[in-house]
């Protein structure tokens, strides 16, 4: 199921509830969100799953380009480096 097959009332409520939660964490550190940051690190963090999904694309041709213990050292960077531009670039390369 995406994202465009989900009722609009579910959606609704989520939104509702990531933006309570944002204004929870924004009161307990005593700062305000900047939205346009929080953009840009969900832009950022989405384009390395991108770029990792082509690759997994790309390992289904036999013979496979990269073998498993290639792509197991992709999984750090993945999970610790969300948001971060340099992550993009090491995917690429």
């Amino acid at each position: 199921m995406s994202y465009k097959e989900v009722e609009d009332h579910y959606l609704e409520y989520v939104v509702a509830q990531i933006k309570e939660c944002l204004e929870f964490i924004g009161t307990v550190l005593g700062k305000k969100l900047d939205e346009d940051r929080l953009r840009e690190v969900v832009r950022l963090s989405d384009k390395p799953a991108e770029l990792f999904d082509e690759v997994q694309e790309l390992r289904k041709a036999a013979p496979c380009p990269a073998g498993s213990e290639d792509i197991l050292s992709c999984i750090m960077p993945m999970v610790s480096g969300q948001g971060v531009r340099l992550l993009s670039i090491f995917i690429q390369s």
